[in-house]
């Protein structure tokens, strides 16, 4: 799926309503992209937890069958689950480098990913 500039400024201001409003379950979209670790952990970060806790357990469950515990995915690796409780059909879950505080590692997988 390619996201064109428009699709792009509707998901920014869904995201931008939905803060303010009511976490991420007030308003409709075809999608929602999210970063997430290697091991679809979304209980980690204020976003992830965020969709979690709107989405329902199932949210997670359909990543474990995905990516079983222990199991990672590769940087840059979309995952793509169902919304579930969301007000969207479906959620990208993009695997990103978790900030290393300029430690130099995520440079590293960066320029691998181009």
């Amino acid at each position: 799926m390619q996201l064109t500039p428009i699709s792009k400024w509707w998901l920014i201001a869904a995201y931008r309503q939905g803060a303010e409003t009511d976490g991420c379950s007030v308003i409709q979209v075809d999608v929602i992209v999210n970063t997430v670790g290697y091991d679809l952990d979304l209980s980690q970060g204020a976003v992830s937890s965020s969709l979690l806790a709107a989405a329902g357990p199932a949210l997670q469950a359909e990543c474990r069958t995905l990516v079983p515990a222990g199991q990672k995915v590769s940087a840059g690796q979309v995952i793509r689950t169902a919304g579930h409780q969301l007000k969207c059909k479906d959620v990208l879950h993009a695997a990103s480098i978790k900030w290393d505080a300029g430690a130099g590692q995520c440079e590293k997988v960066a320029q691998s990913l181009s």
